[in-house]
């Protein structure tokens, strides 16, 4: 059984199950934004998934000295009126009790990756961890910890936790985080490049990290103390994309770095800066004329998808608007499933097909 490298997250009991709308989005003023990368290769809403069941993208490891097997473990998928979620539960035979992506090759992060979850915690008690893994072993490497620290929370960040990585230094960092309201939903995103790691909580940077002394292979999710919750788990690799000299060089420019809330056309706070970039080019090239496409995967109804696609392509050129790129200069068109750039019979063809094409006119 692998060892577990463990990042993590704490928040308490919550049931209010949506994402920030893009009317009430706030610019972090930060100057290091997240900006997903371009390529997908693992995304979970745990739609495929029956109520009540294991989820079958997944596998159960578990984190103990002497790495027991698991059996009839309880953590399954449920939903409420506005999502579907995992419920991973504690377990009192062992230590922490992992789920990570039942992927093949098991070593599938690189030099260039993001990692990004929605999570939400049951009760004060709850711990919850993510690990980053070494390719080699599995063993641990960098954590990230939030957890309640007095009258307010704190993120913790260890390199080298366990001492798994020959050679390399231990280092520990606690950073308090301001005004954080433990009965929501949350969002925790992780950019690692080129040994360079930013931890956003809520869009928020909260650690930055200049010299990661190895590159991840994988990673896992873990509850402690008590349950909780994660949804739309995303991974993507790829270089830190360039963004808008598509437009200029072939007329045609694809992105996957604009992202919805599942089935409704609320731009998620993370796809900020990616917008902010676009209002801020477009401004530049005054005579650019553009199209906004919106594609969706082959799930579902062709009309309810096509208006869906229409909707989202409406919002971002509204998002735009608001920054003032003259509306006249921006038409939109959703394309629904109707065009297709990978089969829609895996998920990873779907998550290449759900997209935002912007065409030169």
């Amino acid at each position: 059984m692998k060892s577990v490298t463990i990042i993590g997250l704490t928040i308490l009991q919550a049931i209010v199950c949506h994402s920030l709308s893009a009317q009430h989005l706030t610019r972090n003023n930060d100057p290091v934004f997240f900006t997903p990368r371009e390529k997908g290769i693992f995304q979970d809403d745990f739609s495929e998934d029956t109520i009540g069941r294991f989820p079958h993208k997944w596998r159960l490891c578990v984190c103990n000295a002497d790495k027991s097997p698991i059996n009839n473990h309880d953590s399954k998928v449920d939903e409420d009126s506005t999502c579907r979620y995992i419920a991973m539960k504690t377990d009192p035979r062992h230590s922490t009790v992992s789920i990570e992506p039942d992927m093949r090759p098991d070593i599938y992060l690189n030099d260039s990756f993001t990692l990004e979850y929605d999570f939400n915690m049951v009760s004060e008690e709850t711990r919850v961890f993510t690990s980053l893994q070494l390719p080699e072993n599995f063993c641990s490497g960098e954590t990230f910890y939030l957890y309640k620290n007095g009258n307010g929370y704190s993120i913790e960040y260890e390199s080298n936790a366990y001492g798994e990585i020959p050679g390399a230094k231990h280092y520990k960092s606690i950073r308090p985080i301001a005004d954080f309201d433990y009965q929501r939903w949350h969002h925790f995103a992780l950019s690692f490049y080129k040994r360079v790691i930013h931890c956003y909580i809520d869009g928020m940077l909260v650690v930055n990290i200049a010299d990661c002394e190895y590159t991840p292979g994988s990673f896992c999710i873990s509850p402690e103390k008590d349950d909780a919750k994660f949804k739309n788990i995303k991974v993507a690799t790829g270089e830190i994309y360039t963004p808008f000299k598509e437009l200029l060089l072939s007329k045609k420019m694809t992105t996957h770095a604009i992202r919805f809330d599942p089935g409704k056309s609320d731009i998620l706070p993370e796809s900020m800066h990616y917008i902010d970039q676009l209002a801020e080019w477009l401004k530049s090239n005054t005579t650019v004329k553009i199209e906004i496409g919106g594609h969706t995967d082959g799930d579902g109804n062709a009309e309810t998808n096509l208006k869906l696609s229409q909707e989202r392509a409406d919002e971002v050129k509204r998002q735009l608007v608001l920054q003032h790129v003259d509306a006249a200069r921006m038409a939109t068109k959703g394309y629904g499933a109707t065009k297709p750039l990978q089969p829609n019979t895996t998920e990873k063809g779907k998550a290449e097909n759900r997209r935002v094409e912007f065409m030169k006119q």
